[in-house]
């Protein structure tokens, strides 16, 4: 065996970096590159005359294991480079510093079949070798390491056993190994983020891979067999994307990842309910919720039983109980803004929102503004776009989120004025905070309140499965 820090091998070891497959963080990793060559020995006997040409090699299968004997590659089949009869193979990575045993080495051509082999100490033809297998090496921090056995051709009446293996016939799966991440741009700040999505992969018509890929880049391998690939990428509140690659251009996202673009779905899942009396609200599906896309505007229990109505504004002394209200006592507000309803109306045990359907909590308020990117950024996914209802600049409003929040105001005031028509949306959650979006700015904020008999909107959201 020799071991030897390239001289002719180092700018193949350098281009060959860019073959690479799927390699990790060498500094996170302290990994190296190492590389095998061959030397042929030609045998004096009629026996050993070989009938293959030395071009006619086109990889090498490896197998070695670590010092402590654990196999590190069983059988890796690495491409070799020929460069003007001088062979080099595509490097793996091994741990700097450590100690291993090259314990199998064959050479194969285009058809996968042993055309030279390394033989094993102890083999018939280990005599005619200098360093038969297994060959201890170690890894080096700063330079490729090569390999370089010594073979023996297989063109000969010898058998397998001869060299000390059970037998060259075995099957080769060819893999490629790709890099990719999947990202989505928010459109308020124009920040690409990674994100996690669901994968599928089919090789020509097989699904031959599936699983959530995470938020970050990462590699995937595959066999190498198929002629398109198709992947699949899937999220709640997203639209699904597909993209065809052939084999050819799968394998050139070894070292620069593929991207995967995500955009919010603009035509969300959708469905309508209808409250007790008769108002059909339009819903939407945003990540794994159903929101009404509209404020409620019942004036009855969910049992029949009238909801007060208050006119002149709730008040601390006024209401101690459930009531709603028109903003300004305006009926006409009712279509598009819906009702203003007090705490007592949403915490009442005969429920305020349709069959199905209930006031969301705190934690479920937190939860959809999580989907849609934290609270600094989801009032710009929720607004109504425009200003038909919002007033200007509505800042950040492309409603890519189909939540569809209008500005109803509020009426929380200890003498019954109304405010905030045009300019904010209020919501009351189950707990003692509510959540507002206004149109000067693209975030959702979290308030807590002062009491339960001021007015505020409401949106109901589907129970859980």
């Amino acid at each position: 065996m020799r071991l030897k820090t390239l001289g002719l091998f180092t700018f193949l070891s350098l281009f060959l970096l860019c073959l690479n497959s799927c390699k990790k963080d060498k500094e996170v990793t302290k990994q190296q590159e190492v590389t095998f060559s061959f030397s042929e020995k030609v045998i004096n006997s009629n026996s050993f005359k070989s009938l293959k040409n030395k071009s006619d090699a086109k990889a090498v299968i490896v197998t070695i294991k670590s010092s402590s004997g654990t196999v590190t590659y069983d059988k890796k089949k690495l491409d070799l480079i020929n460069f003007n009869g001088s062979f080099i193979s595509q490097s793996l990575l091994l741990n700097v510093s450590d100690n291993y045993q090259l314990t199998e080495f064959l050479v194969v051509d285009v058809n996968n079949s042993v055309i030279y082999a390394a033989p094993l100490q102890g083999s018939t033809n280990a005599r005619f070798v200098s360093a038969p297998l297994p060959i201890s090496f170690s890894v080096s921090k700063d330079k490729v390491t090569n390999v370089v056995p010594e073979v023996i051709s297989t063109d000969c009446i010898c058998q397998a056993s001869d060299f000390g293996y059970v037998s060259f016939d075995f099957k080769i799966v060819d893999l490629v190994c790709f890099k990719m991440n999947i990202q989505t741009i928010d459109t308020a700040t124009r920040v690409w983020t990674f994100i996690a999505a669901n994968i599928t992969i089919k090789g020509d018509t097989n699904q031959i891979y599936k699983n959530t890929f995470p938020a970050k880049t990462d590699s995937i391998k595959l066999q190498s067999k198929y002629t398109t690939y198709k992947i699949s990428i899937s999220k709640d509140g997203y639209l699904t994307k597909d993209t065809v690659l052939t084999n050819e251009q799968i394998k050139g996202y070894i070292n620069q990842p593929l991207k995967i673009i995500l955009t919010l779905n603009p035509t969300p899942i959708a469905g309508t309910v209808t409250d007790i009396d008769g108002n059909v609200y339009h819903t939407v599906k945003i990540g794994t919720q159903v929101w009404m896309k509209e404020n409620l505007k019942v004036t009855h229990y969910r049992n029949g039983d009238a909801i007060t109505n208050i006119t002149g504004g709730f008040t601390s002394s006024k209401t101690t109980s459930g009531a709603y209200s028109w903003y300004n006592d305006d009926q006409n507000n009712q279509a598009i803004y819906g009702a203003l309803y007090n705490g007592y109306a949403v915490r009442e045990s005969r429920k305020i929102c349709p069959v199905g359907y209930h006031v969301p909590s705190d934690s479920e308020w937190t939860t959809l503004t999580d989907f849609l990117g934290g609270e600094s950024i989801a009032g710009g996914k929720m607004k109504e776009i425009g200003t038909t209802h919002w007033n200007s600049p509505n800042t950040g409003a492309d409603n890519s989120s189909g939540f569809s929040a209008l500005p109803a105001g509020q009426n929380f005031s200890s003498w019954g004025a109304f405010f905030y028509i045009n300019t904010s949306g209020e919501w009351w959650s189950t707990d003692d905070y509510y959540r507002t979006v206004d149109y000067n700015t693209n975030s959702v904020t979290r308030y807590s309140h002062s009491g339960v008999w001021g007015g505020l909107s409401v949106r109901c959201l589907k129970d859980a499965e």
